[in-house]
């Protein structure tokens, strides 16, 4: 009986904040989302920790438990949400990070996460680095080191932090190993410019232009003319020969200009991240390279999870694909998810019937 509350409760929230979801889908993550969470409490109960010890638990979250809580809530699932009468730590002060100099001047970007103690009376003790990387983490493709350069301003910042503490039965807790990320990026809100090397930017523009307005052949033939002032070109090219249904060659110069960003780091223009993921990801399924999709999917809902959901809107087409391999792959738990968020995301209502229908198809699979 207490199952099937929750349930009802689950299914009260959702149908008040989502404006666009399949009614079968989301039930199917509303029944997930319960199951998996029954077994993450019985894992508690197994350890054995009693009232408020219980936030202490070393039992984790899964990655259906973490998807079914992101499809209903559109929100990154923590711990303290699946444990009974916790109320989180509330941030009431966050002091101005200071970007280090050495890294402005060399155009480095990052993030540290800072573990710490808060007190029954909201103040941070036990300040640690927990995480330390460095990577152009809002572009997906970009390969994440561990570094250090970030760690003193991360940690002199954290030390200024105050809360609203947790509480427990309305109670005042102390709350020990919380955390919180201090992002460093070049542009205030993450988006790079698009900046053009050598002048060429009235060049790439125009190459632009004519692709979005149907002239593919000039507009590729413009961007290979300047493609050895400006490896970015590649991506026009990209965009060019998908348009032309030349997906082999679209994969190809993609990858090329991939290859090139990972090997010098530049700061990658905002919109050119997403397109070339966008292009990639489409000239993967159109060659049928399933395989290669799916392990692009890792890093992907990493990004998106890195990034705390604030992308998901730009790759709405994307999750459709997504959800097609991973039903050629027999992988419903996946092939749900990501028709959720094609339908979520949809700015179609063609898209969102063919969805419907498709759901209507797999429905007893999500019973």
């Amino acid at each position: 009986m207490k199952n099937f509350i929750s349930l009802l409760l689950v299914l009260f929230f959702i149908e008040n904040i989502e404006a666009y979801t399949n009614p079968t889908l989301r039930d199917y993550f509303a029944m997930t989302y319960e199951s998996e969470k029954e077994m993450f409490q019985d894992c508690i109960d197994n350890e054995g920790l009693k009232d408020e010890k219980k936030i202490y638990t070393k039992c984790g979250i899964n990655k259906n438990l973490s998807k079914a809580y992101y499809s209903l809530y559109d929100k990154k699932l923590k711990i303290i949400n699946l444990i009974e009468g916790f109320e989180a730590p509330v941030r009431s002060y966050r002091p101005k990070v200071r970007y280090p100099e050495v890294a402005r001047q060399r155009e480095m970007e990052g993030y540290v996460i800072v573990s710490f103690d808060i007190s029954k009376e909201g103040k941070t003790t036990n300040h640690k680095i927990k995480e330390s990387v460095c990577g152009r983490f809002t572009y997906v493709f970009s390969d994440l080191n561990n570094c250090n350069i970030f760690n003193a301003s991360a940690l002199n910042a954290a030390r200024q932090l105050s809360y609203i503490p947790a509480k427990y039965d309305s109670q005042n807790v102390d709350m020990l190993d919380s955390v919180h990320r201090f992002t460093f990026l070049m542009a205030e809100d993450g988006k790079a410019p698009l900046v053009i090397k050598k002048n060429k930017l009235q060049a790439f523009l125009e190459a632009d232009r004519n692709i979005k307005t149907g002239k593919y052949e000039e507009g590729k033939a413009l961007a290979t003319k300047n493609l050895k002032y400006d490896e970015l070109f590649y991506v026009l090219i990209a965009q060019a020969e998908l348009n032309l249904k030349n997906f082999k060659e679209a994969r190809e110069n993609i990858l090329n200009y991939i290859d090139y960003a990972k090997s010098k780091n530049p700061n990658v223009p905002f919109e050119i991240g997403i397109t070339s993921a966008i292009i990639y990801l489409e000239s993967l399924y159109q060659l049928s390279l399933y395989d290669e999709i799916a392990d692009f999917e890792k890093s992907f809902f990493e990004y998106l999870d890195t990034n705390d959901g604030i992308y998901n809107d730009l790759f709405n087409n994307s999750y459709l694909y997504f959800a097609l391999v991973f039903a050629n792959k027999a992988d419903i738990f996946n092939t749900a998810y990501y028709l959720n968020q094609a339908y979520k995301y949809s700015n179609s209502d063609r898209q969102r019937e063919f969805i419907d229908n498709y759901v209507q198809r797999i429905s007893s699979y999500l019973q």
